[in-house]
């Protein structure tokens, strides 16, 4: 599979509705818009990647901070017909 598009995002998750009001997007929007991605932006697939993990004061997880990369792939039929494109030439 030749990978023919990718695109590199930081988003931030805040676990709680406390660590919300400091910044960071809840569940449900990340959600949302990694699917939004997805759809729109033509991708086959998303990689999650964990970067950070930021505590408050008393050493409880506030808020992780996540790498997505999301892939395109060229289809095979693409592939085949640039193929019999080039044989024809």
């Amino acid at each position: 599979m030749k990978t023919i598009k990718v695109d590199h995002v930081i988003l931030t998750l805040a676990l709680s509705s406390v660590a919300l009001t400091m910044g960071g997007e809840s569940r449900d929007s990340l959600n949302e818009k990694i699917n939004k991605r997805l759809v729109e932006g033509g991708f086959d697939e998303v990689e999650v990647i964990p970067l950070r993990t930021n505590f408050d004061e008393r050493q409880q997880a506030t808020h992780v901070v996540n790498e997505y990369i999301f892939r395109a792939y060229e289809k095979e039929g693409a592939v085949k017909e640039a193929k019999s494109k080039k044989a024809d030439a």
